[in-house]
């Protein structure tokens, strides 16, 4: 953007790819056409029945693998299509003998037994297919519409050029030149130069081994995006501190450095669980038949068998360092001495290179902020405004139409009910020294808020399921009475097994899942407090006026305001600070707001089959001047619209459905199916709401299968009649949504926000973080599409978390007694954004709704800051997060868990460990 106007924007790490960015860069392409993926479909099932799996794919890994490790590294197939590309081409006798393996092995023949010379129907067909030399820049193509089109191909082999382009420019920070090298998927490593420990190779901090190799290095990837109603496709790059082990244990990649230096770094994943993972046998296996001794594949399995033959001899091995050609890439967010991400001065620098190397003519992705505007008549808001006040409960329950509230608190030891008793105490200020009896009811508030102990170990205390169900029946104060509201506050014990603590419970063991489950079916829902996590210890702190500041208890502060999130209960912030202005023709209050919650779990250990969950929920304007909003809710297992803590009850007493939805075996029917179910439920709530108009908002990435309409390529065209195009679309008009909000929180498909340029007093100045909304200007319909930029809260908090701001990790410095702080060991942060495509609505609704996003995203029901997601898709997604069968990991219970991102906080903590892809949806 020009900056003759001086109107202020924000730049991001994100370049319109034109024919002039690609160049003359090729690929060779072998397409063995409609006859061939008819092969590749009978293959793939033929599999299938094999193994009696329906989800079950065949080990296509075999070919990328093996001829990366032949031919040096760039090479992709496409395991929908069967479409197989290189950077440089095969030969067919190549691509013969190693589908033929691949064919065979997957069969379940042994290497020996498969006769590369007799090969199937499908490996013949791949060498006889024509072996095309294709300029990428001839498949930059666009729909009717104007919208980028370009075939899979194009997007997962365009950057293997240019990131081999990129490397050969010195990547320039803090004055200092770095080289950084191309790898096989595109993207670029500072190998040479690591950011070591502070102590320069010695691991320091709790739970490390002394004396070991630790260190960490920048890795950038590059990525070919679209956005909505922009022409061209949009070249992404983003960073991370990947972090490198000293041996072979645990990890998932490995990346080496081949020997010939015009290759790339290749990565490499591993086969297995635990600690005993290694290279692919079957790779390994056809490798050995092609008699290919030597390669990048070898070389880790012979480091991983010389470390499992000195595990065996109780001998040492030397560790792998920074020196060395193999590097094993650290795969779980534990204590390490080089801290995540890179920081924002790493990301500015990296735009400064990637601009620099495109050239001025170059379009770099800019975008205007806005201001919030002010709220007349507004409170001026506390710190802790989030905390409901006892009138805002009060307002609540009117809305509900309840008379009373009743908090059950069971307990199992003293401390916990005491911190009970005192948060309770100081949120409805009364004396923080009383002492409840159990089992009577305590009076909190205007005789309609009650608190009531229950000391009921048994109860929770891990153990079987069946004996606890049979302890809950004889709670008889577990019962709701009519006009009453019940929420459940619980002790529960979840250790880490660290410092003392107990260790954590086998799933069919823990108690909390088994009491959520047993209290939804009673139609309560629950919040639980860890006992295995001491109070922290109160500081004394004085107010401006010299008066002792009362301590908090956050812990069980937080399960309050959870336990009040779970009931659905809506603050007076809502009203002046989302729902103050029209939206569109629409007042505020003739317009509800939906979210839809969609979500992918895979098989577990013990599971017949993947599961899927499916949850909405609606924030529905006041009947009555003055009143509050209320919060309502719907589940695919019952499949009814009903206040928010009776559907959060109903949903978590009754495990997740069975379903495939997954891009590895995508199903059109049963997404198609899915679609159709969710579009009913838009019609049930058309009816649930009296007539008043919704709107929808869902996450882009997890409901894109659903519905074909949220794709950017399917801009502007129109739907066939009664398809499940958008949310409703199948639908008679009048149940259809007022308008959709199309949201994307992927940072592998959103440009990484780098600063904000304006002027002051003429003179032009950056602002390096920011948290405004953004208007994205485009080439059709501009003012659709917004990008809400986001800086995580731990950056606010104080300078410690700022590192990274103005250095990057080369320029660190070691911690030095009463000279300088640690700059090595914090983590780095940076800013991400949330993509806002406004659809199905007239234009002077798009502001006002992105508007309302924004907002709903900065008022949270249950925290302090700004959430992922606005609320009515928030409150979705706690639903699906607080269920029982929720799979809080992604890895195996092998003692060395990755946590699902979905379960992180509501910010980003540091830059995504980009070395681990999760597609949960």
């Amino acid at each position: 953007m020009a900056d003759e106007d001086q109107s202020p924007y924000t730049e991001y790490l994100a370049f319109r790819i034109t024919k002039d960015v690609v160049q003359d860069s090729t690929v060779h392409v072998r397409d063995i056409g409609a006859d061939g993926r008819t092969q590749w479909r009978n293959f793939r099932n033929a599999y299938k029945q094999r193994t009696k799996k329906s989800e079950a794919q065949p080990p296509h890994s075999i070919v990328p693998i093996t001829l990366r490790a032949m031919t040096g590294g760039y090479v992709w197939l496409d395991r929908d299509t069967g479409l197989l590309v290189s950077r440089d081409p095969i030969s067919g006798t190549t691509v013969q003998r190693v589908f033929s393996y691949l064919h065979g092995l997957s069969m379940g023949r042994k290497i020996h037994e498969i006769d590369p010379n007799m090969p199937p129907r499908l490996a013949e067909m791949y060498a006889a297919a024509t072996q095309e030399e294709r300029l990428i820049a001839d498949y930059l193509d666009r729909t009717p519409e104007g919208q980028p089109n370009a075939p899979n191909w194009v997007y997962n082999t365009l950057t293997w050029d240019l990131s081999r382009r990129l490397s050969k420019l010195p990547f320039v920070s803090g004055g200092n030149e770095y080289h950084l090298m191309p790898d096989t998927t595109g993207g670029l490593v500072a190998w040479e130069d690591v950011w070591r420990d502070a102590d320069g190779a010695k691991a320091v901090k709790e739970h490390q081994e002394l004396e070991r190799v630790r260190y960490a290095f920048a890795r950038m990837r590059l990525s070919m995006k679209t956005a909505r109603d922009i022409n061209d496709p949009l070249l992404l790059v983003s960073a991370s501190a990947s972090r490198a082990r000293w041996n072979m244990d645990f990890t998932r990649n490995v990346l080496v450095r081949q020997a010939s230096p015009t290759r790339p770094v290749m990565e490499v994943g591993l086969d297995g669980r635990g600690r005993a993972r290694g290279v692919s046998r079957m790779a390994l296996e056809t490798l050995a038949a092609m008699s290919l001794g030597e390669s990048a594949l070898h070389q880790i399995d012979a480091r991983i068998g010389a470390e499992n033959k000195a595990r065996e001899a109780e001998e040492t091995i030397a560790d792998l360092g920074p020196n060395q050609n193999l590097r094993p890439i650290v795969s779980k967010n534990y204590g390490f001495p080089v801290g995540a991400g890179v920081g924002t001065q790493f990301l500015r620098d990296a735009y400064d290179w990637v601009h620099g190397f495109l050239g001025e003519d170059s379009r770099p992705l800019t975008s205007i902020p806005v201001k919030r505007k002010a709220v007349r008549g507004a409170p001026k808001e506390t710190s802790d405004a989030y905390v409901m006040p006892p009138g805002n409960v009060l307002r609540s329950l009117d809305a509900i139409g309840a008379e009373r509230l009743r908090v059950q608190c069971l307990w199992s030891s003293d401390p916990i009910r005491l911190r009970m008793i005192a948060t309770l105490a100081s949120a409805y200020g009364l004396d923080p020294d009383a002492d409840p009896l159990d089992g009577k009811r305590w009076e909190l508030h205007a005789g309609r808020v009650f608190a009531e102990f229950r000391h009921v170990p048994y109860l929770l205390e891990h153990g079987d399921f069946t004996a606890r169900k049979k302890a809950a029946e004889g709670i008889f104060s577990l019962e709701a009475e009519p006009g009453e509201i019940l929420g459940v506050l619980a002790e529960t014990e979840y250790g880490d097994g660290k410092e003392g603590r107990p260790k954590p419970p086998a799933n069919d063991q823990d108690a909390k899942h088994q009491v959520r489950t047993i209290l939804g079916s009673k139609g309560i829902v629950s919040q639980f407090i860890n006992n295995a996590r001491p109070a922290a210890k109160p500081k004394a702190k004085k107010s401006k006026d010299g008066a002792e500041k009362k301590t908090v208890d956050y812990e069980v502060r937080a399960s309050l305001i959870d336990l009040y999130r779970s009931l659905g209960f809506i603050d007076e912030r809502f009203d002046y600070r989302a729902f103050g202005a029209p939206i569109g023709t629409y007042q505020p209050t003739e317009l509800a707001h939906c979210g839809i919650h969609v979500r992918r779990q895979a098989k577990q250990k013990g599971d017949p089959g993947a599961k899927i969950s499916i949850a909405a929920t609606t924030l529905k304007p006041p009947t009555r001047p003055g009143g509050a909003w209320t919060l309502h809710g719907w589940d695919v297992l019952t499949g009814r619209w009903r206040p928010y803590h009776e559907a959060v009850a109903a949903f978590h007493s009754r495990p997740l459905l069975k379903g495939t939805l997954t891009e590895a075996d995508d199903s059109p029917e049963e997404n198609a199916k899915v679609a159709l179910v969710l579009d009913q439920a838009l019609e049930d709530l058309h009816h649930y709401l009296g007539g008043i108009a919704y709107t929808v908002t869902v996450d882009g990435v997890a409901c894109r299968r659903l519905w074909p309409g949220l794709h950017n390529n399917k801009a502007g065209q129109t739907p066939p009649p009664r398809t499940a195009w958008t949310p409703g679309a199948t639908r008679a008009t009048k149940y259809r949504p007022a308008a959709v909000i199309r949201l994307n929180k992927s940072m592998s498909e959103v440009g990484r926000p780098v600063r904000m340029i304006h002027w002051r007093k003429g003179e032009r100045e950056e602002a390096i973080t920011t948290t405004l909304l953004n208007r994205l200007p485009t080439d059709q319909e501009n003012g659709r599409s917004w990008l809400l930029v986001n800086m995580t809260h731990q950056h606010d908090g104080n300078g410690h978390y700022r590192k990274g701001e103005h250095k990057t990790r080369w320029d660190a410095r070691p911690p030095v007694e009463k000279v300088n702080k640690d700059e090595i060991g914090p983590n780095y942060y940076s800013m991400t954004a949330l993509e806002i495509v406004t659809l199905e609505c007239p234009s002077e609704m798009w502001e006002p709704l992105a508007r309302l996003t924004w907002s709903l995203c900065d008022i949270a029901m249950a925290w302090q800051h700004r959430t992922k997601y606005p609320v009515p898709l928030h409150a979705a997604l706690q639903m699906d997060q607080d269920h029982p069968h929720y799979r809080r990991t992604l890895a195996d219970s092998d003692g060395e868990p990755v946590t699902d991102p979905a379960t992180e906080g509501p910010e980003t903590a540091a830059d995504e460990n980009e070395d681990e892809f999760f597609e949960l949806v």
